[in-house]
């Protein structure tokens, strides 16, 4: 091959953040959910008149925040006002209400009339904050302060008082919701005001059940819409938290603050890896020039791309987890240089491991097991569906190829090629030398399949000559990034 030549490469480690551009926010939509956009706009629409708290479910690394982002570009796009509030980042808050009113504020504050809306909020507000208040004074000192009075007269006049300061707070209660939905209904043209809620599965219990709360009890008015992006499952633990009991039904609980739920619909992975394969760029390796020139190198984009489906499909994971498996082989990648043979299938098959199983990997690396053991922790850490997919002959060629390089190679304890076993080679029968049989028995995958990739792997002896060590150098990013 020609002399390697260093080609710039924007490697991204963290999720990838799409562009979503006024106008044509789902032009980067990779998972077909601008219908579902459109649906629960008109959903909210019908919802407008009383107010409603709508619940996006989804699984977290389902894609909820870019669902979210793209929606929300296109609602204003529509001339419709929209709020974003990313709870986890304003966790720091005691009490929600101040973190809402200042989201609100960031939109509305050149408004006319939001002030009224400012002013009736500060006196529920400045109440909440002097309930705060005892109460950091009896933890820090000691000194119940309502509790200094003494005598039956000054009781009573605190039970007056008690009773004067909650007729306050109810009367403010209604002026402040009153206040908010005239403002809404003025301001917006009669559409509503939709307020997304996201990571609020992720904050603190206190703050999550209290941002509810103070949603449910203060800010839930005509032509507001409010948006829960979460995992239900997830933010019922917090529920848990909050009481410090798990007897309690979370899922139950959280019906009095949400009015409608929406399960957001499982991605398509398959299509969704080929966008992280275009995404991170493994087309500037696999495809340059320098390698396609090269006959054994010519398949192997397709090669990776065709394995990194199949496991991620069967493995069912979310679009986080893929993206991170995605990111971490990319950044791996690039420890080989473009004359190497790069092995795409057992590449990212042990990359697949690294992310998710970090233990199997390691046992693998420092040999841990014999041949068959090797085999049957493969399978039973592989997903079983990818034994039974639809298109099976051809997902069980890729993994029986897959396995059949790792078994070789792991065959070899060394560079130099000391093998573990000696004894483990192909045995024709019938006296037909391509039909061979291996000392090893599978459980899962087409024993058939994967001793016709053992022989295959076998005949090609010399790239399997070498154990794993030059591979798990790659992985572990101990060789020099090259590309």
């Amino acid at each position: 091959l020609h002399e390697f030549k260093a080609i710039d490469f924007d490697m991204k480690c963290k999720d990838i953040e799409l562009n979503i551009e006024a106008g044509r926010p789902f032009a980067e939509d990779k998972l077909n959910r601008a219908p579902l956009a459109k649906n629960l706009t008109d959903i909210c629409e019908t919802l407008s008149e009383s107010g409603a708290v709508l619940a996006l479910d989804g699984e977290w690394g389902a894609g909820k925040t870019t669902f979210v982002r793209m929606w929300r570009q296109m609602l204003e796009d529509n001339s419709y006002r929209t709020i974003y509030f990313n709870a986890w980042n304003s966790d720091f808050q005691d009490d929600p209400f101040i973190a809402l009113m200042a989201e609100l504020n960031n939109v509305f504050k050149t408004s006319e009339g939001f002030k009224d809306v400012v002013v009736s909020g500060a006196k529920i507000g400045l109440k909440m904050v002097g309930e705060i208040a005892k109460g950091v004074v009896k933890r820090t000192t000691g000194i119940d302060t309502d509790a200094i009075k003494s005598g039956i007269d000054e009781a009573v006049g605190l039970c007056y008082d008690k009773m004067s300061d909650y007729q306050n707070k109810k009367v403010g209660l209604l002026e402040f919701r009153d206040n908010l939905s005239e403002f809404v209904a003025s301001e917006n043209n009669e559409k509503p005001v939709f307020f997304f809620i996201d990571e609020l599965d992720r904050c603190n219990p206190h703050f999550a059940i209290k941002l509810l709360e103070r949603v449910k009890h203060l800010f839930e008015v005509p032509n507001i819409i409010f948006v829960l992006a979460v995992n239900i499952d997830q933010l019922q633990y917090a529920v848990q938290g909050f009481y410090g009991s798990s007897n309690i039904d979370g899922k139950q609980y959280l019906k009095r603050f949400i009015d409608i739920e929406y399960s957001l619909p499982a991605p398509n992975l398959e299509e969704y890896c080929k966008f992280m394969f275009g995404a991170y760029d493994f087309n500037s390796f696999f495809n340059h020039h320098q390698r396609r020139s090269h006959h054994e190198l010519y398949m192997e984009g397709e090669m990776f791309e065709t394995i990194a489906t199949d496991i991620i499909v069967a493995s069912n994971l979310n679009l986080r987890m893929t993206n991170k498996i995605f990111a971490y082989t990319r950044l791996a990648l690039s420890g080989y240089s473009l004359d190497q043979y790069v092995s795409p299938d057992l590449f990212f098959l042990l990359c697949y491991f690294k992310v998710t199983n970090r233990k199997l990997y390691d046992d693998i690396k420092e040999g841990q097991f014999s041949l068959q053991e090797l085999l049957n922790q493969v399978e039973q850490h592989l997903p079983s569906t990818i034994f039974k997919s639809d298109n099976r002959y051809f997902t069980e060629h890729n993994i029986a190829y897959a396995l059949a390089g790792l078994i070789f190679k792991y065959n070899y304890s060394g560079v130099q090629g000391i093998p573990r076993d000696d004894s483990f080679k192909g045995k024709a029968v019938n006296d037909n030398p391509k039909d061979l049989v291996y000392p090893i028995t599978p459980k899962l995958i087409s024993r058939e399949k994967l001793y016709e990739a053992l022989a295959y792997k076998e005949q090609r002896g010399h790239y399997n000559m070498y154990g794993l060590k030059s591979i798990f150098n790659k992985i572990d990013l101990i060789d020099r990034m090259r590309f």
